[in-house]
């Protein structure tokens, strides 16, 4: 049975897309955020499982992926896999969480050890002077304000130190 699509915002609706905006998150703990992706993630792969069969194609699993802004060697890698036979030639749901974890896991890694070599002095926080030398010898040369405007951006709590969690807030911004 056909459902008539009349309006985008319904057909989202009907399939579990859109949350309700009577009921919003209150609480940033790890625990929700957690069912909160697995959430969002279940309702994007819901989406592009256009047959309602529980499992996406290579063309449906590459486009879902670009929806989650993957980069593109990823998307292609996999579709390679699915096409060649080493990946299954639909992934459930349940592989597919498997791969977008892993990528993230790898991410919050490699992000870890940058921020590790950039805290010269092991204190667990990146100061200005910190930032100053990491961003002044890589790359082209910043000035004092540009250093400073980025510095303000990164501390987000106000404390004239960057931590890990502040970091990792500013490169997921800006990683896609």
């Amino acid at each position: 049975m056909f459902m008539r699509r009349s309006s985008s915002r319904g057909y989202f609706r009907r399939r579990g897309a859109l949350r309700s905006r009577s009921s919003p998150v209150e609480t940033n703990s790890p625990a929700v955020l957690a069912v909160s992706r697995t959430e969002y993630l279940r309702r994007m792969f819901d989406i592009h499982d256009t047959r309602s069969c529980g499992a996406l194609d290579v063309r449906q699993t590459c486009n879902l992926l670009k929806c989650l802004n993957e980069p593109a060697w990823l998307i292609e890698n996999i579709s390679n896999q699915m096409k060649s036979g080493v990946a299954p030639p639909k992934i459930s749901f349940d592989h597919f969480v498997k791969i977008v974890s892993h990528r993230q896991r790898d991410f919050l890694r490699e992000v870890e050890a940058a921020f590790q070599i950039f805290d010269t002095n092991g204190d667990g926080f990146l100061d200005c002077a910190e930032l100053r030398h990491v961003l002044c010898n890589l790359g082209e040369r910043m000035s004092e304000d540009e250093v400073d405007d980025i510095f303000r951006e990164l501390d987000l709590n106000h404390d004239d130190r960057i931590g890990l969690e502040e970091f990792l807030s500013f490169v997921s911004r800006h990683s896609s």
